[in-house]
Order: C-alpha cells, then sequence, then structure tokens
C-alpha cells in the first residue's frame, strides 16, 4: 500500500485508517465529523483530534 497525500483524497466517513503526521508520528484514527467545526477530521484513540499529513487504508488482519 502507499501513503495517500491528504491534499489528494480523504478517506470516507467513518473509515479508520493508518496516519502520518510528517515527518514520523504514526496513528490509527477514525475519519469522522468535528462538530466544532463542521467538518470531516481524524480524531485518534486518545480522544482528541489531530493534524494529518498522509493517509492509507488499514491492513487486513492475517487469520490464524
Amino acid at each position: 500500500m502507499k501513503w495517500i497525500d491528504i491534499k489528494d483524497r480523504q478517506p470516507n466517513e467513518g473509515d479508520e485508517v493508518l496516519t502520518l503526521s510528517y515527518p514520523s508520528l504514526f496513528e490509527v484514527a477514525e475519519y469522522r465529523r468535528n462538530f466544532e467545526t463542521d467538518k470531516l477530521d481524524f480524531y485518534d484513540s486518545h480522544c482528541a483530534w489531530v493534524h494529518v499529513d498522509y493517509w492509507m487504508p488499514l491492513p487486513v488482519i492475517p487469520e490464524i
């Protein structure tokens, strides 16, 4: 998978994705509506809105 520049394309609302805040902060975040700004934005597992430069879909979890 390749990183997607947030300027080029955004995930679908409600998608959990792997995010990169340049240069090296990786997080899993959900792309959802920010009710303070009424815009779609990235929300991380620490219950905070995060700045994102690049994102990619999460990989498929292997079956064991």
